[in-house]
């Protein structure tokens, strides 16, 4: 995954498999540093200082994240439950869990259903 800076000057980039994030500057195009992070863990950075503030153990894989719009400390990370079944991947229903930058905590897991687009795009 992924995270540009809301003014786009810096770029970090999770690497697959590898215990660091990559830091990138934008406005350089120019690789600056890592920062090593807990394998394994969600890493929550402080942009202004490029340091970890925490981290936080999801469970579960993520695939996908969105900061909310109403209130700028509480991520949203999905997640899915995907499991190897009759040589195919089947992806379960899944969940999201709100996260509170500001209290470093888990606040809720909301359920929701297999594929939601289909219905809300009708």
């Amino acid at each position: 995954m992924s995270h540009i800076l809301p003014n786009e000057t810096k770029l970090y980039t999770a690497n697959k498999e590898l215990p660091f994030i990559s830091t990138i500057d934008l406005k350089l195009n120019k690789y600056l540093y890592k920062i090593d992070v807990l394998f394994g863990n969600m890493s929550i950075i402080d942009a202004n200082k490029d340091e970890i503030i925490c981290y936080l153990n999801l469970d579960y894989l993520l695939s996908g994240l969105v900061i909310s719009p109403i209130n700028s400390s509480i991520l949203y990370v999905r997640h899915m439950n995907i499991a190897y079944e009759n040589n195919s991947y089947s992806i379960d229903e899944g969940f999201f869990k709100e996260i509170n930058f500001e209290t470093q905590h888990i606040e809720r897991k909301i359920q929701i259903r297999k594929n939601p687009t289909k219905e809300w795009a009708g």
